[in-house]
This record gives C-alpha cells, sequence and structure tokens, in this order.
C-alpha cells in the first residue's frame, strides 16, 4: 500500500470513512468542510442514516477530538486523499469499494487496486510477468518489487546527504593515502565472509570508483556487505564442511544424524542457518558451532583463532598497545579484560569480544574495522538501520 493508506488507523475509521468517501464521490466532490454547500450536502447525508449509523458517527467523531492533534491531521490527511483517489474511480471499482461485506474486505479491495495501480507504472516486462500469476505468487512477487524501490529510494536518499562529500570524478578524503590502505585491507577481509556473486558486485563498484570517480557506491556496498556479514579476526578457517578439520568432521559424522552421508547438509530447519553460509568465513564456522551448542554437540576443536598468541600481529599490538591500556584505565574496563582472558580458548566468542569491546570504546581494530570515526560510515546507512 502507499504511505498514505497506513495500516494503523482503526477499522472502524476506514470504514465510516469509506460510507463518507462514497457519497461524496457520487457527487465528485472532494472533502471541503470550509466550503458550506459541503456542510449542507453533509448534514443532508447524515439525517438520512439509519440511528445506528448515526450513533457510530457520533461516537467516530468523539474518539477523532480525543486525539493528539498531530494524528487528528494525519488522519484528516488520509481522509481527503482517499477521498479524491475513490472520486476517480471507474463506477464498477467504486461499487467493489462501496458494497465490500466489512470494514477488512473494503481494505483488501482497497489494496488490490492500488497495487494495481502502482503495477501500471511498472516497465512493461514486469506487467507482463504479473499478468501470468494468480494469488499468494502474484502477491509475493510485487512485495519483492517494492523492496527493491524501497532500496532505490533509500539509496537516492543516501545519495542526496552526501552529495557535497561525494562530488563525481573526485576523490574523497577518506579514501587517500592511509584511509584508502586501511579501507582496502578491511575488504579483502570482508570478501572472505562473501559468496562471488557479492564479492563481483564489490569489485565492480571499486571499478565504478576508480575508472569513473563513483566513490559513494563504492563506500554504500562496502557498508551494506560488512553489515550483512560481520568480520573476526583471526586466520580464515572453513567455508564448508569438506573444508572443516579431520577431528570436527568425523565427530560430526558420528554425533549427528544430518551429517552421517558422506556430510550432507541434510535436514530442515535445524541446519537452515548453516546451509545459508556455506561458502563463508567466519559465517559458517559461527554457524556450525551455534548448531552445535544448540544441539549439545561438543566440537573437539575450535573452529577459529581465539587466543592472544593466535591472533594476527597487528591485533596483537592492538591489544597490546590500545585495547588493554584503555581498559584499565577503570574498574568496569579492568572487569571486561579480565572477561576477555577468561574468553581465551572459545571461539567465536574471544574474537568477537575483542570487536565488540573496541565498539564499546570507539577504537579502530587495524585492518578488521572500518577506519575513521563511526559517523563517517553512518552516513552510507539508512535511518532504519542507523536506529537498530
Amino acid at each position: 500500500m502507499h504511505r498514505w493508506m497506513p495500516m494503523c488507523l482503526h477499522v472502524l475509521l476506514i470504514a465510516v470513512l469509506c460510507g463518507l468517501s462514497i457519497a461524496m464521490a457520487a457527487q465528485e466532490s472532494p472533502l471541503n468542510p470550509d466550503d458550506p454547500e459541503y456542510l449542507r450536502r453533509q448534514q443532508v447525508w447524515y439525517h438520512a442514516q439509519e440511528p445506528s449509523r448515526k450513533s457510530q458517527l457520533r461516537k467516530l467523531h468523539s474518539d477523532f477530538q480525543a486525539l493528539d492533534p498531530e494524528s487528528q491531521a494525519r488522519y484528516e490527511r488520509v481522509m481527503k486523499q482517499y477521498n479524491a483517489w475513490l472520486v476517480r474511480l471507474p463506477e464498477a471499482d467504486r461499487e467493489r469499494v462501496a458494497t465490500a461485506t466489512s470494514a477488512l474486505a473494503r481494505i483488501e479491495i482497497v489494496r488490490q487496486l492500488r497495487e494495481q495501480d502502482w503495477v501500471r507504472t511498472l516497465p512493461s516486462p514486469y506487467r507482463a510477468e504479473y499478468a501470468k500469476m494468480e494469488g499468494d505468487a502474484k502477491k509475493q512477487r510485487v512485495l519483492e518489487w517494492r523492496s527493491e524501490e524501497a532500496e532505490r529510494d533509500e539509496e537516492w536518499a543516501l545519495a542526496l546527504r552526501s552529495w557535497d562529500q561525494f562530488v563525481p570524478g573526485k576523490v574523497p578524503q577518506m579514501f587517500l593515502n592511509e584511509g584508502r590502505t586501511q579501507i582496502e585491507t578491511f575488504v579483502q577481509h570482508l570478501k572472505e565472509n562473501l559468496l562471488d556473486h557479492e564479492r563481483k558486485a564489490l569489485d565492480d563498484a571499486r571499478g565504478n570508483a576508480e575508472d569513473f570517480g563513483h566513490y559513494f557506491g563504492y563506500a554504500l556496498e562496502i557498508v551494506r556487505l560488512s553489515d550483512a556479514h560481520p568480520i573476526l579476526p583471526g586466520k580464515v578457517g572453513a567455508k564448508d564442511f569438506n573444508s572443516l578439520p579431520d577431528s570436527v568432521k568425523e565427530y560430526l559424522v558420528k554425533n549427528d544424524k544430518h551429517f552421517r552421508k558422506k556430510g550432507v547438509l541434510l535436514g530442515g530447519e535445524e541446519l537452515k542457518d548453516v546451509r545459508k553460509s556455506v561458502g563463508r568465513w567466519p559465517e559458517f564456522a559461527t554457524e556450525l558451532t551455534r548448531y552445535a551448542q544448540k544441539t549439545q554437540l561438543t566440537l573437539p576443536v575450535p573452529l577459529g583463532d581465539c587466543s592472544k598468541d593466535q591472533m594476527p600481529t597487528e591485533i596483537e599490538q592492538f591489544l597490546k598497545k590500545v585495547l588493554e591500556p584503555q581498559l584499565n584505565r577503570s574498574e568496569a574496563g579492568k572487569a571486561n579484560l579480565e572477561l576477555l582472558t577468561k574468553a581465551q580458548g572459545t571461539w567465536p566468542d574471544y574474537p568477537r569480544m575483542i570487536m565488540e569491546l573496541a565498539k564499546k570504546h570507539k577504537l579502530h581494530v587495524p585492518g578488521w574495522t572500518l577506519p575513521g570515526q563511526p559517523q563517517m560510515w553512518d552516513r552510507f546507512r539508512s535511518a532504519r538501520v542507523r536506529n537498530k
């Protein structure tokens, strides 16, 4: 549905609204409470109603007056826009709305008509595909198209908000010198947690940045993929069953029914998240570890690096020179440092805790988090994501 038809409206309001609007639609007259003629017509219409209908209208008026001014203005705007839309409907469609058997049935008819209006604005291949579909398949496809449209709208909004910092053809400050090196190091680690089509999208965005100066699209793609597939410090490990340590494969085949056919990921909902993460690091290993914990399986070895001496050199230096001194400045920090030390030997808890503590203290983990202030990257996130 379009934004002007929010489903949060009371069903009663919509039901009475339809009655009012249909009466006005018959006269092809918009809602205009400032017009004396309009008010006289409404008075005649009101007195022609059954007593129960009059009571319903009085109750609606009372409820409406009890709303805060902002809600009143929103509902009044909806009523006016709904009426203007209803007036323009073909007679047959207006009759469908008027003769609906219930408020919910009327809402569904309106939804269908608005969907048809929207589909008529789509490119011809979309319209042809829509015409061949029926029932739930048609609804699902429309939801997918609307989601795509919403994503495009969000990208445009983000682009407009950052337009002055990302002039096409000019390299923005964040992609110059050391910043560029840090970003590219992070991107290399991120790629391990991406599938082929995602890597290609990222590489294409980078190519557009380097060849045509479209750095906004590259930054947007980095943020989108890093938010969807967080990374953890450490060496690259298993991305599928075959790349697991031999001891883990043997243990799973022996102790879990879903792995007894040469490691084939069988089963339904239980292994859904594990199957979806195949080809990613560390996502596959974290999902498999979560599955093992949930099903009370004890894997013979951790699936990733989980002690300070196993961490990459830049992480060891970060812990020694940045994070640990920061934590030692307060009692709460010292308590967190103790928890971090105790987490050694447990994966993914230990590397994940490093990342969480760094984020909490607004510290950049070289090569493993995006460089610079978090606010610098927030501009590439929608308001919905930023406020999570």
